[in-house]
């Protein structure tokens, strides 16, 4: 008899630099999320974990059982293979396989490496238990104080993040992790956005990843693109510091067209697919205007209708205050604004500022 050891999900985060995770599952379960680090070497392709799971239906557990161990002894010699260069790579490191829930497929491999090695481990219960592991984190409420950095449309706000985390301050970029900006125009130039689950393990590890017990965010919405924010960090944010990010008119049309300034030719038909979605909030004659000057390459007008007319009222309609800012910044020389946030986040900020606030609705 060749036993594998069983390790749970608490054991492998108390010393996961100890272990390669190798993910046996079908492609298409390890590209809807995964645990982080782990590598892709599945039992079964799409399409047999599909043909199996119809056939267990349609004639039972045993019918399936049968065509899972012939396509098991297939897969087997090469899987092998892979999992030996996988380990040889790992540096003294022990594998750890892991299937959906801790059940046959990981059995069968983890069987199979025993027979060579007596250090390997599977993760009981699965994906499913690193999944109630994550969820528990959120639900729980995880140990941050957030500070969320709010502004219109064009302050710079994801640029000025990006130079507060070269400069060593503990950011966490959400439209990052969710693949969107947030807005009708999100999605423009970026690859598909990744499952809700992807999204939950994502912040999960970014969190894990801070040594201090705050970090810094851009202020969201709950929803980015179709990825929600967990209901308890969201809340965090809501309650947490907030700063507010301001600049001139005209840096902001100047930011926006050069961030969108490599999709225009490419990816014109998301653009133009994008402000068609805004006829029910400026109409179909605006709609019609804005959609010549992007074809015409009247840029600036463009960008300033859409911030003044559209971008600006919703900002300040969804931001009605709870507080007032804790700081408010100048973002048209970014340097200098990072400069001054992080002096802030170093000594802490004074007592909220209100007098602004009418102004700019959080």
């Amino acid at each position: 008899m060749y036993d594998f050891k069983e390790l749970d999900i608490e054991a492998y985060y108390r010393n996961p630099q100890g272990y390669l995770l190798a993910d046996v599952r079908s492609p298409g379960e390890y590209l809807e999320d995964h645990i982080q680090g782990a590598v892709s070497i599945p039992l079964f392709t799409d399409d047999q974990r599909a043909f199996t799971g119809t056939l267990y239906k349609q004639e039972g557990a045993k019918a399936a059982k049968r065509a899972a161990r012939d396509l098991i002894l297939s897969r087997m010699p090469g899987m092998l293979r892979e999992l030996d260069e996988l380990k040889k790579a790992g540096g003294g490191r022990k594998l750890l396989i892991y299937c959906a829930r801790g059940g046959d497929r990981s059995a069968v491999t983890a069987t199979f490496l025993a027979m060579e090695s007596s250090d390997t481990c599977r993760l009981t219960g699965g994906y499913k238990a690193y999944r109630r592991y994550v969820l528990d984190y959120f639900n729980n409420g995880p140990p941050w104080d957030v500070i969320s950095l709010y502004g219109h449309t064009g302050t710079g706000k994801t640029e000025l993040l990006q130079r507060l985390k070269d400069m060593g301050l503990p950011v966490i970029d959400l439209e990052g992790l969710a693949g969107h900006r947030g807005s009708v125009f999100g999605h423009v130039g970026l690859a598909p956005q990744p499952s809700q689950k992807r999204f939950d393990t994502l912040l999960f590890e970014a969190l894990r990843g801070l040594s201090e017990g705050r970090c810094i965010v851009e202020g969201e919405s709950k929803k980015i693109g179709r990825i929600y924010i967990p209901d308890s960090f969201y809340a965090r944010m809501v309650q947490g510091v907030a700063l507010l990010a301001k600049g001139s008119m005209k840096a902001r049309i100047q930011r926006i067209i050069r961030e969108y300034g490599g999709f225009l030719e490419e990816n014109s038909s998301e653009i133009l697919g994008a402000i068609s979605c805004l006829k029910d909030q400026l109409g179909n004659r605006v709609v019609e205007e804005l959609s010549r000057q992007y074809k015409e390459k009247e840029l600036e007008s463009l960008v300033a209708y859409l911030l003044k007319e559209y971008y600006d009222p919703l900002y300040d309609r969804n931001r009605k205050a709870a507080r007032p800012y804790s700081g408010i910044y100048e973002t048209d020389d970014q340097e200098a604004c990072a400069r001054e946030i992080a002096d802030g986040f170093s000594a802490g900020w004074p007592e909220e500022i209100g007098k602004e606030v009418s102004d700019w609705a959080i």
